[in-house]
């Protein structure tokens, strides 16, 4: 019961129906949902009692959502840290719910394809919304200039987007992108049966037509990272190499407008430099735990547009330092595969990882729900899928000396961008 709750409570997350039936814009169907699976997933652990707090990523999950709440504590707004906590509630709750309900290898398949699922639903609803103006729920897009659609406004400046969550068009996008691994992967292993390989291409074509819909750039470049080692895998090195040349060749010059547009001295990008540095003050002036959740705006009139600068801005080195922490034992958790045997689904959730990461440098996404999910899914593959080496454990210590390393050479490449690529005579 705890899972299947579960995965209502995503389709709830995802899909929003209180804002698809207008009718029901009263009816709190996650609260709801969360409710009674908080319920089931208590008495599943009571019936039969089972570690659910013993892997790395448990640990960093815990300390990046206590840095959050501490980020505005430690300058004496309790009031914001009480905002912090009830914020970060949702995505904290759908982590270890999964943690709780996820208890078999078939279970955890079945969580990454019902997101897939999920995933169709929107690009489905956002191919409606570009050619008709409105997607279920009174959607509508916006222009590249991320301003309302106006009458004689070409086609192609359109940006769809989607509900709740992703109801910014670079949202959308990365959600889109993150869940094309676990389609390329079935549609390139050679022992994949013609009905599945043939279904997962018909699945990746409405996917792929509303990422170049949302017109976003991160969004494209985290589905071109996602996508390359399939090529490596299916063609070979050389092989691959040139059909990943080609495809970036062709996301450039056939992908969306804003494509053309990486160019550091472009409008928005330069923006953003000038935002990073703004980020690096803020952890000058505040360096252990920040300026606080939810203030970055406050001393920049923009977001960081990177989740790591977000974070050091607003959490300081203590909230990036977790930060970085989930994401090396993502990976690391992920990388397990090459010891498993699991069909191939955990190299398809690591470059799926690889995509949200890359989504994740060009978006302040460090609170948002889906990279709390797809941890959990790390989690539950490390803990039922993956096969524990022979070689000895890595200390403990080794392994939070490197996320430190990494998290200290992300503060010097930020900085070296920033006197780079920056214009302050702009």
């Amino acid at each position: 019961m705890a899972f299947l709750l579960a995965l209502t409570y995503l389709a709830c997350i995802y899909i929003r129906p209180a804002e698809i039936v207008a009718d029901w814009a009263s009816i709190p169907f996650a609260g709801i949902v969360a409710s009674v699976a908080a319920v089931c997933a208590a008495g599943s652990l009571f019936l039969r009692p089972r570690p659910i707090w013993d892997l790395p990523q448990d640990w960093f999950v815990g300390g990046f959502l206590l840095a959050i709440v501490a980020s505005n504590a430690a300058w004496g707004w309790m009031g914001g840290a009480l905002q912090a906590a009830v914020a970060m509630a949702p995505a904290a709750f759908a982590y270890f719910l999964l943690r709780v309900a996820v208890e078999s290898p078939r279970q955890l398949r079945i969580v990454g394809y019902t997101l897939v699922a999920l995933t169709v639903w929107h690009a489905a609803n956002g191919i409606v919304q570009f050619h008709t103006g409105t997607g279920l729920g009174g959607i509508n897009p916006i222009a590249a200039n991320s301003f309302a659609v106006e009458d004689g406004d070409p086609l192609e400046t359109r940006r769809i987007r989607g509900t709740g969550i992703f109801n910014d068009p670079n949202d959308l996008a990365l959600t889109l992108a993150i869940a094309v691994p676990f389609l390329a992967g079935p549609l390139t292993r050679r022992d994949t049966s013609r009905p599945v390989r043939v279904l997962t291409f018909l699945l990746l074509m409405p996917i792929g037509l509303a990422l170049y819909y949302t017109n976003s750039r991160g969004g494209m470049l985290g589905l071109l990272v996602g996508v390359v080692p399939y090529g490596y895998r299916r063609f070979g090195r050389i092989s691959g190499a040139l059909a990943a040349i080609a495809l970036c060749a062709s996301i450039v010059v056939l992908g969306p407008s804003r494509m053309a547009n990486l160019d550091a001295s472009e409008s928005s990008a330069q923006d953003r430099v000038q935002s990073w540095a703004e980020g690096l003050q803020m952890l000058k002036s505040h360096p252990l735990f920040g300026v606080g959740f939810g203030r970055y705006t406050e001393f920049n009139e923009l977001v960081a547009h990177n989740s790591f600068v977000h974070s050091l801005g607003e959490l300081g080195v203590c909230g990036s330092f977790f930060l970085v922490g989930m994401g090396y034992w993502f990976f690391h958790s992920t990388n397990r595969a090459r010891t498993a045997d699991d069909g191939g689904w955990g190299d398809d959730l690591r470059r799926s990882g690889m995509a949200l990461a890359v989504c994740a440098m060009f978006l302040s996404r460090q609170y948002n729900m889906l990279l709390f999910v797809w941890l959990a899914l790390s989690g539950g593959y490390l803990k039922l899928m993956a096969r524990r080496p022979d070689a000895p454990a890595v200390a403990p210590t080794i392994h939070g000396a490197r996320i430190a390393a990494i998290t200290f050479a992300g503060v010097v490449c930020t900085y070296g961008v920033v006197r780079v690529f920056g214009n302050w005579g702009a």
